[in-house]
């Protein structure tokens, strides 16, 4: 009688604990780099997204004064020209206050003086908003009223200096200023990388 073949026991081999360990903080590592490259790069894409469209709105502001023989000074305005989407649909206020770009979650908003327009637009949320100076500045508010009033600060800086001292609370991690000149046909737009504390940079330049 023949003898059965012996067949070999199945493996109950796994990873051990130092293995397992290993595999987490290996993983770890990796997300550690790679997380914060795709956070920096889809920032990137959202400022490139807002620029183009920044200068999109500098064109336009050009084309009412061609077509109406006179400045703009709403948004309303500007959208009968050719529409401005923000998150809300058409942009259509009375003013220049700031909107909110549809896609890109930036807020732009323009100062005018005579013939000069500058517009500023940031993304709120990378504002690093602080407890201490929202109440030191404005009293009692929210977060949010904060951001915004921290907003026009930024634009008033563009505005009012060549060389403005800028910080992340009240500009974001990565602003974008522009300039329109309807007297010599000046333009210029310019992004802001990174700020992270107070800085001094300079303003776009249409004189």
């Amino acid at each position: 009688m023949k003898g059965k073949s012996a067949h070999p026991m199945p493996s109950e081999s796994g990873l051990s604990m130092t293995e397992v360990m290993a595999s987490v903080a290996i993983i770890g590592i990796i997300s550690s780099i790679a997380i914060p490259s795709f956070t920096d790069q889809a920032a990137k894409a959202r400022q490139n997204e807002s620029t183009a469209t920044v200068s999109q709105i500098q064109t336009r502001i050009a084309t009412y004064a061609d077509e109406f023989g006179a400045l703009p000074t709403t948004w309303k305005e500007l959208n009968d020209t050719s529409a401005i989407m923000t998150t809300n649909g058409p942009a259509n206020q009375e003013n220049f206050d700031p909107i909110t770009l549809a896609g890109s979650n930036y807020k732009v908003g323009i100062r005018s003086k005579d013939n000069l327009f500058t517009l500023v637009a940031i993304n709120p949320s990378s504002q690093n908003l602080d407890r201490e100076q929202c109440d030191g500045d404005y009293g009692d508010i929210t977060f949010s009223e904060c951001g915004e009033l921290n907003f026009e600060q930024c634009i008033d800086a563009f505005t009012d200096s060549p060389n403005p001292v800028i910080s992340n609370e009240i500009c974001g991690s990565r602003p974008i200023a522009a300039c329109l000149n309807l007297t010599n046909g000046a333009s210029e737009v310019k992004k802001i990388e990174n700020i992270s504390e107070e800085v001094e940079v300079v303003s776009p330049n249409c004189g």
